[in-house]
């Protein structure tokens, strides 16, 4: 068996980027025939993408990689790619193998869109998405949950109950999807105290953010961070707001530490938190800036009902192991 996982960029850094990488590692682990492909080329990659892929696995996509014979299982992680290799099969008569992946919801380009008969969405909000948008039979639809290897030990390396400001942590590449500018300045209106939201992540908003949080020391805006392990053991909760998603990993981290989390109901949020469970759902601002208010009232032991809830919900649904088991029968 040959698998060969479609993307068209890999140099920036993103969630459907690290999932291809989870997923071309662990086949490899595996001793699947594995292979990434991409549209740029191998040297423009990301650096910490070059740690992991082998210049040997990865193929730079251009016109001779149709003319070789490919009886690989090809699985696209992109609509547009996906979208492209579809039209090649039907009307150019390439036989190909393909699967698509869909890690997001959408709502643009519905005639413009081609997907093939077998597709994986990785959230249930996902899958719904493919079936009212774009009419896609549910028999053809499977979902599978993105998994992440589990973080061994204790995990809650700060006592919440001890400190004086409240950290959340903000992972999230910095553009208007995930809200960030919008978020800081819904907080700059509230008399909120005593907490730090700290931005980890790149983008095209990123200098916007800068000079908007400006000196107010309720922010802290990182940038691109290399070991986000280290954020994630530093925070107290993690924070995402966005306009939409499919099944952010940011939050799976989030569970993976063992971290509760205060999210918004878009795309699979809620198929990972469970509000006053393992976390908190808010739909307004509003809601949201209350919530963060009363997180100083939270004791110990409701902290830590939270926290061993996340970690539990990760071991149940988003282990590594369990994605490559049903992505190597899926594709088997």
């Amino acid at each position: 068996m040959k698998v060969i996982h479609l993307y068209p960029n890999f140099d920036n850094i993103g969630g459907a980027q690290s999932m291809i990488i989870e997923l071309y590692l662990g086949m490899k682990q595996r001793n699947i025939e594995v292979k990434i492909a991409g549209l740029t080329s191998y040297s423009l990659i990301n650096d910490r993408y070059k740690l992991k892929i082998e210049k040997s696995d990865y193929i730079k996509l251009d016109f001779s990689f149709f003319l070789k014979k490919n009886d690989s299982v090809l699985i696209s992680h992109h609509r547009k790619l996906t979208s492209f290799f579809v039209m090649l099969s039907k009307f150019l008569f390439f036989r190909l193998s393909i699967v698509h992946v869909s890690h997001n919801e959408f709502f643009n380009f519905k005639f413009l869109t081609f997907f093939p008969k077998k597709i994986i969405a990785v959230s249930e909000k996902v899958k719904s998405n493919l079936m009212s948008v774009f009419n896609v039979d549910k028999s053809r639809i499977s979902v599978i949950y993105n998994g992440l290897e589990s973080k061994k030990g204790d995990c809650s390396k700060r006592d919440f109950i001890k400190n004086d400001i409240i950290k959340l942590l903000y992972p999230a590449r910095i553009t208007s999807v995930k809200q960030q500018l919008e978020l800081v300045k819904e907080i700059k209106k509230s008399k909120i105290q005593n907490i730090k939201i700290v931005f980890c992540g790149d983008g095209v908003n990123y200098n916007d953010l800068v000079q908007l949080v400006g000196k107010d020391t309720r922010f802290v805006v990182k940038g691109l961070v290399e070991n986000m392990d280290e954020e994630y053991l530093n925070c107290d909760f993690v924070l995402l707001f966005s306009k939409k998603e499919g099944l952010p990993v940011s939050l799976i981290e989030a569970c993976n530490f063992s971290k509760p989390i205060i999210c918004n109901d878009v795309g699979g949020n809620l198929e990972i938190v469970e509000d006053n469970v393992n976390g908190f759902v808010v739909n307004s601002y509003s809601s949201l800036i209350k919530r963060i208010e009363e997180l100083k009232k939270i004791t110990k032991v409701d902290y830590e009902f939270l926290s061993e809830n996340s970690k539990v919900v990760f071991e149940k649904k988003f282990k590594k192991a369990i994605m490559l088991n049903k992505y190597t029968q899926y594709v088997k």
